[in-house]
């Protein structure tokens, strides 16, 4: 179980994340109940709060598997980008499928290249959404969740980095949310964990760790 700690004044509202990507995968989250508790000490039978996809304090969050493969220079004729089965090749001349006509500068190839991608009806290219970000292609998955994640990327561009050999960080963000009034009531450490309650009874912690509330500055 990975653990998370967690400081904040007791003052005000307490709101923190953590997004699951391999335990997204193995478990459907949005089945059942996903349900939070603080308590004194990890043993501690006594739940001093409680959060829950019920209540409404705890929210599951799908995001899409990203990635990006950023430029140093204009790509050169021939070279090539890949992303999954597909792939991109740059032309100094008239492009044909799938091909790219290289600007007069980096950003003018970028700019072809990003509204190309986005107006194809390929399977491949259509399930993703590219931006241009300074000198970087930005691609983001339509889909969402851990199931987004692993559509390779290459090329062959010189000079070019890409973020990972495959589209990432497609997940569940599990957000808990503590109200002021609440959170008032807490000083010092406490234990908290999150679980997975799915309808057939598999009930698992997710992950837990140690909040630390600590006085907060008197609001004039």
């Amino acid at each position: 179980m990975a653990t998370v700690n967690v400081s904040a004044p007791n003052t005000e509202q307490l709101v923190f994340g953590r997004l699951l990507t391999s335990t997204a995968r193995r478990r459907d989250l949005t089945a059942g109940l996903v349900r939070a508790h603080l308590r004194d000490t990890p043993e501690s039978a006594l739940v001093r709060h409680e959060w829950s996809t019920v209540k409404g304090n705890l929210t599951l969050t799908p995001t899409p598997a990203v990635g990006s493969i950023a430029f140093t220079s204009n790509p050169a004729a021939g070279t090539a980008l890949t992303l999954g089965a597909r792939v991109i090749t740059f032309v100094a001349g008239g492009p044909g499928a799938f091909q790219v006509q290289i600007g007069a500068d980096l950003p003018a190839t970028l700019a072809s290249l990003a509204a190309f991608l986005n107006a194809s009806a390929d399977p491949t290219l259509d399930a993703l959404v590219f931006t241009i970000n300074g000198n970087a292609l930005g691609i983001a998955t339509q889909a969402t969740g851990p199931l987004a994640n692993g559509m390779a990327l290459a090329t062959t561009v010189s000079g070019a980095t890409l973020s990972g050999p495959s589209l990432g960080g497609g997940g569940i963000v599990v957000t808990l949310a503590m109200a002021e009034a609440d959170a008032g009531r807490f000083l010092g450490s406490y234990a908290y964990d999150v679980r997975h309650e799915p309808p057939d009874g598999s009930d698992a912690v997710l992950y837990g760790g140690t909040i630390t509330f600590t006085q907060g500055v008197t609001r004039l």
